[in-house]
């Protein structure tokens, strides 16, 4: 009995530049992340592509509402692929709005209509975490509950995962002496 399977392809870059360089970012592509992991690692790239920071819509877990406000955010534009560098509320709330007709995301979470991937999904991990880089649910706090609220669903996963040192040198150094 199968009891685990990994389908992403998962990439190394030793920085956030170096992953730059050699992905292909574009106009239809959103870069979606944290204000101090942009700030420090990827304005100086001049990244060609629509970019989103979390802690506009929220510094708390991802909740139905930030996911909401993110949907409203990229309602209209041509976003073919979702590029989550960050941890796993980053990670959670890029899941979801890769859902098609997605809002609002109650709807979702209550299981009303079915769960349609429409973006493809490359995920950049800050921390050793949970390894939700990898995993194919999506975990978001439920309005009115606080319960937090799994979508169990494969097409959640990403199809990358890019690892990158720089961002948890400070957290995990021993992966990078592991890794070399």
């Amino acid at each position: 009995m199968k009891i685990f399977s990994v389908k992403q392809e998962i990439d190394y870059y030793e920085t956030f530049k170096d992953f730059a360089n050699d992905f292909s970012f574009c106009d239809t592509d959103l870069l979606f992340t944290e204000a101090v992991l942009y700030d420090r690692y990827m304005e100086k790239c001049k990244l060609p592509c629509n970019v989103l920071i979390k802690d506009n819509f929220s510094v708390t877990e991802p909740d139905e509402e930030t996911v909401d406000k993110i949907l409203e955010a990229i309602s209209g534009k041509n976003i073919k692929r979702i590029i989550a560098v960050g941890g796993g509320s980053v990670i959670d709330i890029a899941k979801a709005i890769r859902i098609k007709d997605a809002y609002p995301f109650g709807k979702i979470l209550k299981n009303e209509i079915p769960i349609e991937v429409e973006k493809d999904l490359i995920v950049v991990p800050t921390t050793c975490g949970t390894g939700s880089e990898i995993t194919s649910g999506a975990i978001i706090l439920q309005k009115g509950t606080g319960l937090k609220t799994i979508i169990p669903c494969f097409e959640l996963s990403s199809s990358l995962a890019v690892l990158i040192p720089e961002f948890i040198l400070s957290r995990c150094s021993y992966i990078v002496r592991w890794m070399h």
